[in-house]
């Protein structure tokens, strides 16, 4: 994907999706530590 995205000119088009879904960090006394990434089109966000 990301040579499909580097090889792309001005003037192509590329129909863009998403996010879809939602994302809740309740909050809380201890810290948290986000963790992003994502594959195959998917994104995932964790969190501890």
């Amino acid at each position: 994907m990301t040579s499909y995205l580097f090889n792309l000119k001005p003037g192509d088009n590329k129909p863009i999706f998403g996010p879809f879904g939602d994302f809740f960090a309740n909050e809380g006394k201890a810290e948290m530590i986000f963790i992003g990434g994502g594959r195959n089109g998917t994104n995932e966000i964790t969190y501890f």
